[in-house]
């Protein structure tokens, strides 16, 4: 990853943001991206991927009132991405979800494509119930990956928790 991208994802205070390979690997991501989801640095390596983790962990799956509309995104977007069945990596992949969950495996004998890189949807927390996000995914030409991140209009009830669910120190009082 490039280093100007890592200072970007740190940067991103308010913005819980993810970046990931051409197959949704999860390369990495800021610590509000763990505030919403999991610690994602507890996942083994080969288990981080956002496709896997969507449809294979509860935690992250949970955190999506409208989760088969996303789900069929990330399935259409792997999709795209997909240079052919040489690939082991993403072939080991689509195998696993196939047998483990039959709405991966219907989608994905669909055959249908997503390029959708923006939306809104909206997330769930135990700790503070439902709040709408839009997301987008960002990619330069030259790059298979891509910077996701997911941000809340100024003065909204989803920035407030995302603020409750990673307070950080505000510039104008320290001690906060």
């Amino acid at each position: 990853m490039r280093p100007q991208l890592q200072l970007l994802l740190d940067n991103l205070r308010d913005s819980p943001a993810l970046v990931l390979g051409g197959h949704l690997d999860i390369l990495a991501w800021n610590p509000l991206a763990t505030a919403v989801f999991l610690d994602f640095a507890q996942v083994p390596r080969q288990e981080r991927n956002f496709l896997r983790m969507l449809f294979l962990d509860p935690q992250v799956r949970g955190r999506y009132i409208d989760w088969p509309s996303l789900a069929r995104i990330c399935v259409g977007f792997v999709r795209a991405a997909v240079n052919g069945p040489s690939e082991p990596r993403i072939s080991s992949l689509i195998g696993e979800l196939s047998l483990r969950d039959p709405d991966f495996r219907t989608w994905w004998a669909e055959q249908h494509t997503s390029y959708q890189t923006t939306g809104t949807k909206t997330l769930t927390h135990p700790d503070t119930g439902p709040y709408p996000l839009d997301w987008q995914v960002l990619r330069t030409p030259e790059e298979t990956q891509v910077l996701m991140v997911m941000t809340a209009p100024p003065g909204t009830h989803s920035l407030d928790v995302l603020r409750r669910l990673h307070p950080q120190t505000d510039p104008a009082n320290p001690t906060t």
